[in-house]
């Protein structure tokens, strides 16, 4: 139940168009460590600089229009996971 609910989470930012990262394989204790280090660290970057890069992508293809919809779109994001 708690593998389905994570791998639930892990697929929101592919759900809003953002890029999503490939996880290996967790066998053991070890490896399910290793992962979580990776997954928490990793998501905290993406979050940081989410906040910076959506808004600048979202200018790039539609203007001040789309610097608001990327600006919501990367707190909408935040929020969800927090």
């Amino acid at each position: 139940m708690v593998g389905s609910f994570h791998e639930g989470l892990d697929n929101i930012p592919g759900l809003m168009g953002s890029p999503m990262r490939d996880r290996a394989e967790i066998n053991n204790f070890r490896t399910g460590m290793v992962e979580g280090i990776k997954g928490l660290s990793y998501g905290i970057w993406d979050g940081v600089t989410g906040l910076v890069t959506e808004p600048i992508e979202g200018a790039k293809k539609s203007g001040v229009g789309g610097f608001f919809s990327g600006m919501g779109k990367s707190c909408e994001f935040q929020c969800i996971c927090c």
